[in-house]
């Protein structure tokens, strides 16, 4: 097994065909995707805002993971959020047309602030004050989760990248936890 990360980068105006051949550069998605296996797609999704102002992930790049992955025959594909504290979830996935998205292809739409079916786990050497995080059967349950983040600054940080999109899996309760600390050691200790 390689010690080093694979990095995969597409440059184009064609959501499909970037998502396709970053897939591809990767080895393909039938070899990353086990078939009938459940995929959750994790989008940034946490603000109620149409696709045109880039607050949260790109609807038809979600789209177009989701062609991508059922090429793969998973059992299940769910897309997953928990919109910002303050923010209603449901509302932000039809604001930004992640749930239209989500008709459209046939896909789950969840929304992890409503989410009762939690497992309380043990973070590991945790660096912050979160010794331990509900998280949702689904997330530990799935076989393949992937991050779909949007590259953005955040006022609490220079850039927050896929590292802070993590922080969507949580209840409104673990996110104030986190602003109230070292927001980056927090977010370690979540990933």
């Amino acid at each position: 097994m390689s010690k080093h990360s694979i990095v995969a980068l597409a440059h184009g105006k064609n959501a499909q065909e970037n998502v396709t051949w970053v897939f591809e550069m990767l080895g393909g998605v039938t070899r990353m995707i086990e078939p009938n296996s459940t995929v959750v797609l994790k989008p940034n999704a946490g603000h109620a805002a149409p696709p045109e102002y880039a607050v949260c992930t790109s609807p038809e790049t979600v789209r177009s993971v989701i062609r991508e992955v059922k090429k793969a025959n998973p059992k299940r594909i769910v897309i997953a959020e928990a919109a910002a504290v303050g923010c209603d979830t449901v509302e932000c996935y039809e604001a930004c047309g992640i749930a239209a998205v989500a008709r459209e292809e046939g896909v789950e739409l969840i929304d992890i602030k409503r989410d009762k079916d939690l497992i309380n786990v043990a973070v590991r050497g945790y660096r912050s004050n979160i010794s331990h995080v509900k998280l949702p059967r689904l997330l530990i349950e799935a076989e393949h989760i992937i991050n779909l983040p949007i590259l953005k600054a955040h006022a609490s940080m220079v850039f927050s990248g896929a590292l802070k999109n993590i922080k969507g899996v949580v209840q409104d309760q673990v996110h104030v936890q986190m602003h109230q600390q070292n927001l980056t050691m927090a977010m370690m200790d979540v990933w």
